[in-house]
C-alpha cells in the first residue's frame, strides 16, 4: 500500500516559497513526488516517475501550457496526472499513459498534499482540506521557516512535541531550567479534545483550575491531526506561535517543518530575531538526540509501554494513530 501509515491524510510537503516555476522533488512516506505549479499558479502533485521510462519528472520543466514535461522524451502531464502529449506519436492512446496524482492545496504558506492517489475531488476528506491553526494565516506576524531531518519515525517526533514532562530534563540548559525551578515535583496537565485534535494546558504552580478556561495561563500546546503541534506563548512582550510539523520522508527519516510566527513589542522585535532563531535550533537539536534513540522505531500502542498520568497527551496521540492504522488495515476511511 502506497504511503503506508500516512495514507488518507493531509501532509505539508513544502513551503510555498520553495515552489516557484520549476518542479520540486519531495518524498512522503517513501514515495517520491513531483510538485509543480500549473498555468494558473496552482500547486500540483504527481508521482515522480514517468510511466514511459521511469525517470524523475521533477528533473523536467513546467511547459508554457502549465503541464509538467518529462526531461527524457518530452511527454507532458497536466495537474491531474493525465498525459496530454507524446512527441512524434500523434496516435498515442493518451488515456493509458497518465501518472498518479494527489489532491493539493496551498494554505498557511505551505503546500499540502492528500496522500491517496485514488481519492476523488468529491471525497469528503479532500473537500475538508487540512486542519491548521489560524496563526499560520494571521496577518501581522513575522515568520521564520526552517526544515530539519531526523532519523526516526514520524510518530516519535510528533509525540515528543506534545510531551510537556520532558522539558525539565531534555532541555536542562534552555527552556527546561525555568520550568524545573518552578515546578519542583508538581506539574498539572489538562488535555482537552477539539475538532482539530486536542489542546494541552499545564500549570507548574498547582494553584490553577485547568478545567476553567479563565484560569489558564497564556501558554498551551495544540495538536492538529495528523502531524502539526503548535506552541502558544503570549505575554506583555508580544505573541509567539511555534508550528512544528512531523512529515514522514524517506525510509527511516522524518522531516520537521518549522514555522515560527512572532510579533514582539516595538524595539524588541528585530534585536531578538537572530537570538530566537539560534535558540529554537538549539532546542530542536536537544530533542533530536534523544528521540532518535527511541526503540521500537514506531510509537507503540498505549498499552505496550509503562505510562503515567503525565503522559496523557502522548497517549491520546497514540490512541488516534493506532486507530488510524486499524482503519487502513480494514479498508475504512479515517
Amino acid at each position: 500500500m502506497r504511503f503506508v501509515d500516512a495514507r488518507g491524510l493531509w501532509w505539508p510537503l513544502a513551503f510555498s516559497s520553495q515552489l516557484d516555476d520549476r518542479p520540486l522533488a519531495v518524498v512522503l512516506a517513501g514515495e517520491r513526488l513531483a510538485l509543480f505549479r500549473d498555468g494558473a499558479g496552482t500547486p500540483r502533485a504527481v508521482f515522480d516517475r514517468c510511466p514511459h521510462r521511469g525517470v524523475e519528472l521533477s528533473q523536467g520543466r513546467v511547459a508554457a501550457d502549465g503541464c509538467l514535461e518529462c526531461p527524457y522524451h518530452g511527454w507532458r502531464f497536466d495537474g491531474g496526472g493525465r498525459c496530454v502529449d507524446v512527441p512524434f506519436n500523434p496516435g498515442a492512446k493518451l488515456d493509458r499513459l497518465g501518472v498518479g496524482a494527489m489532491a493539493t492545496v496551498e494554505r498557511g504558506g505551505l503546500i499540502w498534499v492528500f496522500a491517496d492517489e485514488q481519492a476523488s475531488a468529491e471525497d469528503p476528506r479532500v473537500l475538508a482540506g487540512p486542519d491548521l491553526p489560524d496563526s499560520l494565516e494571521q496577518p501581522g506576524l513575522r515568520r521564520r521557516e526552517a526544515e530539519f531531518v531526523w532519523r526516526c519515525h514520524w510518530t516519535r517526533l510528533a509525540e515528543n512535541m506534545l510531551d510537556v514532562a520532558h522539558l525539565p530534563y531534555v532541555h536542562r540548559a534552555t527552556i527546561g531550567k525555568r520550568l524545573r525551578d518552578a515546578t519542583g515535583r508538581s506539574l498539572a496537565q489538562h488535555v482537552e479534545d477539539r475538532d482539530f485534535g486536542f489542546e494541552i494546558h499545564w500549570d507548574e504552580t498547582g494553584e490553577r483550575d485547568l478545567q476553567d478556561p479563565a484560569a489558564r495561563s497564556g501558554a498551551y500546546l495544540g495538536w492538529y491531526r495528523p502531524c502539526l503541534s503548535m506552541l502558544v506563548l503570549s505575554g506583555p512582550q508580544g505573541i509567539y506561535r511555534q508550528h512544528m510539523m512531523s512529515v514522514p520522508g524517506a525510509a527511516g527519516e522524518t522531516r520537521l517543518l518549522l514555522v515560527s510566527a512572532r510579533r514582539f513589542v516595538a524595539g524588541v522585535d528585530m534585536p531578538l530575531w537572530p537570538a530566537m532563531n539560534w535558540y529554537e535550533d538549539r532546542i530542536i537539536n536537544e530533542d533530536r538526540r534523544i528521540v532518535e534513540s527511541s526503540d521500537p522505531a514506531i510509537a507503540p500502542p498505549p498499552a505496550d509501554e509503562r505510562s503515567v498520568p503525565s503522559d496523557a497527551a502522548t497517549l491520546r496521540f497514540r490512541k488516534w494513530y493506532w486507530a488510524h492504522r486499524r482503519s487502513l488495515a480494514e479498508g475504512v476511511t479515517s
